[in-house]
């Protein structure tokens, strides 16, 4: 027993094991070294001894403490003596020790304490399998966290440094008391902020960051542009997650067992893009996995949130509100700035960002700028007269530092700059650090060090935009390139910056420049390739942002003439155009949804919109956004203009009727309770000639008209199973919140009980799983929990068995599964769950997805949701009849093969080289057909002939890649008889326990050739069954087959009164059937042993290659059962089959004296 001695400096883990146990140490070493990638050292040749300490010692002089790694076995927990030498001095040290227990109760007796955190290993013998190595990997990626702790800290001082930048360079910071209205420090909910540019949404975000930092077990990680383009799998790697799909689990199990909690924080969302990716779909698989990983706050404009990532992400939304002027009134009261001349109705001051540089500089202003544009231009005036001292102030060092940013930032459109690339541009020489220490001083610049260099930018996203505005205003050449690229990163912000100084500077004809481009643009939508739609997105959030400076504009073109649309767009093509206004279908479109980026229309907008819109809806092809952007207006003209496009659609027949339509109208007049807008909606609820959903949603809103509230209208299953599509009548992804809708509602009427559902509701459900938004899955899993029907089950299952399950789902998933399971009202219906939940478990471990086997496994075997009559179960073989009674008969009956014929998909999956690895057919063997129960306890069983390749092969397939009987492969979860209908192929058999004369237990461990469970000891053998159990008494069948066997394998004749059958199970790992029988056998185990060993040796010998036995008693069947005492590894059935004998000898007073 050893703990390597002559340590290198460099190693970071070595082993505390047994001599004995060389081999598991061997896999364990290279687990660690060449899968975990850590420096392991293995001590082969030096004995422990007195040396151990200095060397230990030696080791810890160096800069790397080492873990140990303690391989509790029941090998090391024999003779302790020497490991717990070792692992007193490494205690002494303070090293991290982690146990790995393969034997109950060795870490107790090696580290005597009961309270010790280890890692569990079950089914050990002196190797572990491939499984359980995975597993393992898994709990010591957590476990072994060094590595990952000096990321977590890296990140964590990134995180302080971006929170301080960002709290430092206010003087005022007006969500100190208030952020946690937005950003709940208890919730573990994701959220998004979002706001217009300067609103604080960044300062919010920054308090809560330095709030969760004052817990030192927390660590947020800042998400910036590379780590995002980057994707999640590289994060995943950095958190040391095995691969992608584990790094939920990973942090869930980091925080479980270190108690390290972990956030994203993904601030200025909107200035991060990939241009080649214009859905940003790459951006927001990552968001997706993060979230599904961990709490995420993110930080974005409102215009780009709502544009691309609101309904594509499951995040909930929080607008960050102005502050209010009766707010803005009190603050400038408290700064004691009220003597100067303040304008309190100028809506810039509800900016936090404005109202704070007012307080700052209000002294020198004197009075308040009105625009925005007025606004950062007084503040880049200021700087520049606030020159540096010395030579730097000749050079005009500020001024030429300043234009050379914004030239860098408009080539790339990116607002950091890399200093060394500025200092080129700028050609100050030693001027250079010294203007940039007054711009510092003067905080108008932050810094930011990366691992590749150090960047520079200025304080703000709206002042580094006017930056380059004033670049471009008088630069035709910069423009265009703008044009050509402003989809990229701080592109959307630049372009919205110049359209709104243009018009606050009345350069009309440069608005109109950069509307002309916007057109040009949007005509080339249809044609979607990955350039023009990226640019198109960026377009419309450009005129969501700029909505009032732009709105004659976008008036005047959709009150122009239509275009027919030509796709090919060629150089024939009639163009939108401004000046003589004229439009295609796709651009009106998009300017018509240019309303849903404002809250409320502005009444004096009233006269010159509402025209335009309502004509638009007789003139344009999608009618949907008009009725949209007229709901946005307060005004009689504007229901007026809804209601009666609604009555001409009402009136129309036939393939020119668009009913659709209506959804939007009853929605819209909502916002109107006049008794126009009453009648019609009455009118719709009534048409019957309407989609149920449509007249339902008329219905509520007549009610909320009426009333100011409605109570929600019962839904028919039509509405309900349209309402579940994934996609809408253009094969486009239906809005997730309509399918979450009618997911809730049917669990809630469900849950009622008021209320039973269709198949075809389940169905529908079911199909809503495979929508894109992964985080959208969870209402529906809960859903489905709520149905005992199997599909609901079956979905359950593949739920899990996906590439990608967040906790969120995977938790739901488990609570709809354990739901079902506790209202199964039978033993056979709640076996067959158990027996499905842990066959998922076993096609879960095989596609990589231990955490999730784990649960399965728990879940189907957990004692404190079993009822006192449910059968017993393991993990391996679950019962699958009521036990007998002593006296029990089972009635055997052969069947032709052709009248039980076997599932043809699964036969279908066998393939050539399964039936040639399964060896030749040999003699007839049978398969179970049917198990019946009568009520008398008897069992009338039927079986079918068939031969051991078929049996064999399939049971080869299971063992080894159970997904090829997937529901992806087959179609189905089955459930075999007698849980279920199908046939499988199987061999039928005989698990026989052998109870002395001198009450022990005969153990046998099997050879290395057998066919099933090589080299493993079973309790005490199996029999198939064979022609010549027949021979006699067909209700002896099996009977003949335990004393046939016996005889054959050990030498000994019993007869047929000392058997007596204990129940039926079924091997969960092969679906084999088989019949569990006890031989209460007249001789003593030494005399079995001398007859098995003795020539004449019995004829099948050859199946056991060692004897032992094991006296029986409660206590040392439970021993066995845990794995504490006796040999390993066992027959799969062999826990099961002690636990029947167990329950038998409790209800047998024969053996009462064993229980004591």
């Amino acid at each position: 027993m050893h703990i390597f001695l002559e340590i290198l400096l460099s190693k970071e883990i070595f082993i505390s094991y047994s001599r004995r146990d060389e081999k598991l140490c061997d896999q364990i070493f290279k687990l660690l070294s060449e899968h975990l990638e850590y420096e392991v050292f293995v001590d082969r040749n030096m004995a422990a001894g007195p040396k151990w300490k200095n060397e230990l010692k030696k080791n810890l002089e160096s800069k790397i403490k080492p873990d140990v790694i303690l391989l509790a076995t029941k090998n090391a927990a024999n003779k302790p003596d020497e490991i717990i030498r070792e692992i007193k001095i490494a205690q002494k040290c303070q090293l991290n020790i982690i146990p790995i227990e393969f034997h109950t109760g060795s870490v107790e007796r090696l580290l005597k304490s009961k309270d010790i955190n280890f890692i569990p290993i079950n089914q050990f013998d002196t190797e572990i399998s491939e499984t359980q190595l995975k597993i393992l990997e898994k709990r010591l990626r957590v476990s072994l966290h060094r590595k990952v702790q000096e990321e977590l800290e890296k990140f964590r001082d990134k995180a302080e440094r971006w929170a301080d930048s960002l709290l430092t360079r206010l003087e005022n910071d007006f969500w100190a008391g208030e952020w946690q209205g937005y950003i709940p420090p208890d919730s573990k909910d994701s959220v998004a902020l979002t706001a217009q540019g300067g609103s604080g949404k960044s300062v919010i975000i920054a308090n809560f960051t330095r709030d969760f930092l004052s817990n030192i077990s927390n660590f947020p990680i800042v998400v910036d542009a590379d780590l995002l383009r980057g994707g999640a799998e590289e994060i995943a790697k950095i958190l040391g997650a095995r691969v992608l799909p584990e790094l939920p689990e990973h942090i869930e199990q980091m925080q479980n067992h270190l108690n390290i909690h972990i956030i994203f924080i993904i601030d200025g969302l909107d200035r991060i893009s990939i241009p080649e990716d214009p859905g940003q779909e790459r951006i927001i698989k990552t968001i997706k996995n993060l979230t599904s990983a961990a709490r995420t706050v993110v930080g974005c404009r409102k215009v780009n949130w709502d544009t691309t990532y609101a309904h594509r992400l499951n995040i909930n939304e929080l607008q960050v509100k102005t502050l209010s002027q009766t707010r803005v009134h009190k603050i400038i009261q408290k700064s004691s700035k009220c003597q100067y001349n303040i304008d309190f109705e100028n809506k810039l001051l509800q900016v936090p960002l404005f109202l704070d540089l007012t307080l700052r500089k209000i002294e020198y202003w004197g009075n308040i700028p009105e625009t925005e544009t007025d606004f950062l231009r007084k503040i880049r005036k200021d700087i520049l007269v606030s020159k540096p001292v010395g030579p730097a102030n000749e050079q005009n060092a500020v001024e030429i530092i300043l234009n050379s940013l914004s030239l860098i930032q408009i080539d790339s459109l990116n607002y950091e700059v890399p200093i060394h690339e500025l200092q080129c541009k700028a050609k100050l020489g030693q001027h250079f650090y010294v203007a940039l220490d007054h711009l510092e001083e003067q905080r108008f610049i932050q810094k930011k060090s990366t691992t590749k260099s150090q960047t520079i930018r200025l304080v703000h996203d709206l002042i580094d935009d006017f930056g380059m505005v004033l670049q471009l205003l008088e630069n035709s050449k910069l423009r265009q390139k703008l044009y050509k690229n402003f989809e990229k990163d701080c592109g959307r912000s630049v372009m919205a910056s110049l359209i709104l100084a243009a018009y606050d500077l009345e350069k009309n004809e440069l608005v109109e420049e950069i509307f002309k481009e916007i057109l040009w643009i949007l005509d080339r939508k249809p044609l979607k390739n990955e350039s023009i739609m990226a640019r198109t997105w960026a377009a419309t959030d450009v005129l969501k942002i700029r909505f009032e400076e732009l709105l004659e504009y976008i008036l005047k073109c959709l009150d122009g003439e239509k275009i027919v649309q030509i796709p090919e767009l060629t150089s024939v093509y009639t163009p939108s155009n401004l000046n003589n206004p004229r439009i295609t279908q796709a651009t009106a479109s998009t300017l018509a949804s240019v309303w849903l980026g404002i809250n409320r229309g502005k009444l004096i907008d009233v006269p010159k919109v509402i025209p335009v819109l309502e004509k638009g809806l007789y003139k344009w092809d999608l009618r949907a956004r008009f009725i949209e952007a007229l709901a946005k207006y307060d005004h009689p003209n504007a229901s007026a203009a809804i209601i009666t496009f609604a009555y001409r659609e009402l009136q129309k027949s036939g393939e020119k009727r668009d009913p659709e339509v209506l959804r939007y109208v009853a929605v819209a007049l909502r916002n109107y309770n006049n008794d126009d807008s009453i009648e019609l909606l009455n009118k719709i609820q009534k048409d019957e000639s309407l989609k149920p959903s449509i007249r339902r949603i008329a219905k509520e809103s007549y009610n909320y008209c009426l009333f100011g509230s409605y109570v929600p209208s019962d839904r028919e299953e039509k509405e309900i199973i349209d309402g579940l599509k994934i996609r809408d009548g253009k094969n486009r992804y239906s809005d997730w919140r309509i399918i979450q809708d009618q997911a809730e509602y049917v669990r809630r009427i469900a849950l009622s009980k008021n209320r039973s559902f269709s198949a075809n509701v389940i169905n529908a459900l079911v199909a809503a799983l495979n929508h894109e938004h992964t985080d959208a899955r969870r209402p529906i899993v809960e859903c489905l929990g709520t149905f005992d029907k199997p599909e609901a089950r079956d979905a359950l299952l593949n739920e899990l068995l996906k590439e990608i399950v967040p906790p969120s789902v995977r938790n739901a998933c488990l609570s709809a599964l354990k739901e079902q399971l506790t209202r199964c009202s039978s033993p056979s219906e709640s076996q067959n769950h158990r027996v499905l939940l842990i066959h998922a478990a076993n096609q879960a471990t095989s596609l990589g997805s231990h955490i999730i086997a784990l649960d399965l496994l728990s879940l189907a075997i957990d004692s404190q949701i079993r009822k006192p009559e449910d059968w017993l179960i393991d993990e391996h073989t679950a019962e699958v009849v009521n036990a007998f009674n002593e006296k029990a008969h089972i009635f055997i009956k052969q069947r032709p093969e052709t009248e039980v014929p076997l599932e043809p998909s699964i036969v279908g999956q066998l393939r050539d080289d399964d039936f040639k690895a399964a060896g030749p057919p040999l003699e007839t063997k049978y398969r179970f057909t049917s198990f019946q129960q009568l009520k008398n306890g008897d069992l009338k069983a039927e079986v079918a002939k068939t031969t051991w390749n078929l049996g064999k092969s399939f049971h080869n397939v299971l063992l080894n890649t159970p997904q090829r009987f997937s529901i992806k492969n087959i179609g189905f979860w089955f459930t075999p008889i007698p849980l279920g209908r199908i046939q499988l192929p199987g061999i039928a058999v005989v698990h026989v326990i052998v109870l002395t004369s001198d009450l022990k237990l005969l153990l046998a461990k099997r050879s290395d050739n057998a066919g099933y469970a090589p080299a493993h000891w079973s309790i005490s053998f199996e029999e198939q069954i064979s022609e010549k159990d027949f021979r006699n008494d067909p209700n002896e069948v099996v009977i003949n087959a335990s004393i046939r066997g016996f005889y054959e394998e050990f030498g000994i004749k019993v007869s047929s009164s000392d058997i007596c059958p204990l129940s039926a199970l079924i091997e969960i790992d092969t679906f084999n059937l088989g019949l569990v029988m006890l031989i209460q056998c007249k001789s003593t185990f030494d005399e079995i042993h001398y007859r098995w060993s003795s020539e004449p040796r019995p004829e099948h010998h050859f199946e056991a290659t060692e004897l032992q036995s094991l006296k029986v008693s409660a206590d040392n069947i439970q021993a066995i059962i845990s794995g504490f005492i006796g040999p390993k590894p066992l027959h799969p059935t062999s826990i099961m089959r002690l636990a029947m004998l167990s329950r038998f000898l409790r209800h047998n007073p024969r053996y009462k004296v064993l229980n004591e």
